[in-house]
């Protein structure tokens, strides 16, 4: 039987522990957009909510929509995709719109969870969830105002895996005005906080990387030539972005963005919250019909590859292949 002397069976020895796994390479994606304190103002910078009463008709459709996907590989073989779909529509005035979250994997997080996440990840999962309360007008019937709305998507990876997921939330509503008057001076005012994390592990390689997106957009089109007369997808400049149609007079962050992470890179918590109030600077007309439009989305990808060695392990490993090296060099001379 061939003996083996003690260098090679060290290096057996850390090459086996390798092979089993060593450390995981994990990779984690995360957007959160939460708006609160919305309303939709009359009174110029007065920023007076409208009333149920200024309106002679009120068509309401509110859309949530969740998704998740899994696929244990870091390429996803047809058929092997985890898939999870949650999705609420309401065509009146509730209290609350909920969408249950959309989940797939080892999820540790209950629903309406729009907390970030710690790093580095300790589960392989995907989950979408949304939720509206109360509405931006005052005054209707056993519902709350001012409205807020959460989304959530994230994707956390600590095992070889590719994963999605997004999150949408559409609140439209149509609606009349009953005064007898143009109404100059329309606008809105909400708070908002946005928090974004696209982050692999250190020393991870290719292909594992992780991105994240979020965006906010209100408009309000006209419901008869079908025009955008108001559009706002606030960037944090009051000068700058799309400002279609109004006066914006705060603008406490961007509400859209997004972050990226390849192998290998470490990638800071982005996060942001503040005031946003504008006017809209056209004329709304009595008795015409206008289609009042917000989009509120997030989505998060993770793609990782196989476990990484860590540098102490991958440090042993060199000891002992050198020291056989020298060995061999020995044994010839």
């Amino acid at each position: 039987m061939r003996k083996f002397s003690k260098l090679t069976m060290i290096a057996i020895g850390v090459g086996s522990t390798l092979s089993a796994g060593g450390a995981c390479a994990h990779a984690l994606a995360q957007a959160d957009i939460n708006i609160s304190n919305f309303i939709f103002t009359k009174g110029g910078i007065a920023y007076t909510p409208f009333a149920f009463g200024d309106f002679v008709q009120l068509n309401i459709i509110d859309s949530l929509n969740n998704q998740a996907n899994l696929c244990l590989a870091a390429a996803c073989p047809p058929g092997a995709q985890l898939s999870d779909s949650k999705s609420a529509t309401s065509v009146t005035f509730q209290p609350s719109v909920d969408a249950s979250q959309a989940t797939v994997g080892a999820n540790p997080k209950g629903e309406n969870n729009y907390i970030a996440s710690p790093v580095p990840p300790t589960a392989t999962f995907a989950r979408a969830d949304s939720v509206l309360i109360g509405a931006p007008i005052s005054g209707v019937p056993g519902v709350p105002s001012p409205l807020t709305a959460n989304t959530v998507a994230e994707t956390s990876i600590n095992g070889t895996a590719l994963g999605n997921s997004q999150g949408g939330i559409q609140a439209q509503t149509g609606f009349t005005f009953t005064l007898a008057h143009a109404v100059n001076d329309a606008g809105l005012q909400f708070n908002a906080s946005t928090f974004i994390q696209a982050w692999t592990q250190a020393l991870s390689g290719p292909p594992t990387s992780a991105s994240a997106s979020f965006s906010w957009e209100f408009r309000v089109v006209d419901g008869i030539t079908g025009s955008t007369l108001v559009d706002w997808i606030p960037d944090g400049n009051i000068l700058t972005g799309t400002q279609l149609g109004l006066n914006v007079q705060s603008e406490g962050c961007a509400l859209v963005g997004s972050a990226t992470a390849t192998f290998n890179q470490p990638s800071p918590i982005q996060t942001c919250s503040g005031l946003f109030q504008a006017t809209s600077s056209v004329a709304f007309l009595a008795n015409h019909p206008y289609s009042f439009l917000i989009n509120q989305t997030a989505q998060s990808q993770a793609v990782e590859t196989t476990a990484v060695p860590e540098p102490a392990t991958l440090s042993l490993l060199g000891m002992a292949l050198a020291g056989i090296g020298l060995l061999s060099r020995r044994r010839k001379a």
